[in-house]
């Protein structure tokens, strides 16, 4: 099997981190441990390659995929949050601000939420 490379992103932040699996393979959705700045941690598969990203950079492994597992459930801030993430990156929040209106995600009539 292949190294792969392993797009995830930890909710609230919106860039995606590489983490390798030289392990059994995982697929796009698989919920993944992860050994993260505050610790392990489950999280979802975003993204999958056998090519590495450009650069030069050292890649920690995740420590395998979690079978079984449900989805570990969140406050009602954290899913606004969570759509609030998923609306800026439909919407193309530019700034802070949406891009139609100029205003505030909390002031905008624009987005779905």
């Amino acid at each position: 099997m292949a190294r792969q490379f392993v797009g995830i992103r930890f909710r609230g932040r919106g860039i995606i981190y590489t983490y390798t699996n030289d392990g059994p393979e995982v697929f796009v959705g698989d919920r993944v441990k992860i050994d993260g700045r505050d610790g392990w941690s489950i999280q979802t598969v975003e993204t999958v390659s056998l090519i590495p990203p450009n650069g030069n950079f050292q890649f920690k492994p995740i420590m395998g995929r979690v079978e079984d597992v449900a989805a570990p459930s969140m406050t009602p801030l954290e899913q606004v949050e969570a759509d609030r993430c998923k609306a800026s990156e439909i919407q193309n929040i530019r700034d802070g601000k949406c891009t139609t209106c100029g205003q505030a995600p909390e002031s905008c009539h624009c987005l779905p939420f």
